[in-house]
């Protein structure tokens, strides 16, 4: 007899579609698993912190950090988010990545009347921030470091 080409394909077919349920299945992240990668690469403490403690003054984010402030808190005015485009325009992309590449950083944040730094603990502004006496420490937590002009503008 002639054997039918259609014969093995439901097993096939069947599979395959059990092999790709299993792959969703154990790669889609749970929400506990979406709020910690949140919690270690967002400053998801600091927000709450600033929620309940307003800033008095104008505060420099670091620049992935701009989108996350801004939908978490509305009210926060961010310095930049990760819309380049619209930063580059006017100038204050530039005078961002010369600040915390310790670029005239003291300068920069000057010019913008920057009161507060939010940013990585681990950033080379917060080094150096950290290092003059003009600023002192507002907020820490885990990932993030909030810091303060002593004197406000």
């Amino acid at each position: 007899g002639v054997q039918n080409k259609q014969d093995g394909k439901p097993i096939l077919n069947f599979s395959i579609m059990a092999i790709l349920a299993g792959i969703i299945l154990t790669h889609i992240p749970t929400q506990s698993d979406i709020q910690r990668q949140i919690a270690q690469t967002y400053p998801q403490d600091a927000v709450a912190y600033l929620k309940t403690n307003k800033l008095d003054g104008h505060l420099m984010n670091d620049f992935s950090w701009g989108g996350y402030l801004e939908w978490t808190d509305p009210s926060l005015p961010v310095f930049i988010d990760t819309r380049a485009d619209v930063f580059d325009q006017w100038g204050v992309l530039k005078d961002y990545l010369d600040a915390t590449s310790i670029k005239q950083s003291v300068e920069i944040l000057d010019k913008y009347h920057i009161r507060y730094v939010l940013f990585p603990k681990e950033a080379p502004i917060v080094y150096l921030l950290t290092h003059t006496q003009d600023w002192t420490m507002k907020y820490k937590d885990a990932n993030s470091i909030l810091l303060q002009r002593k004197q406000p503008y």
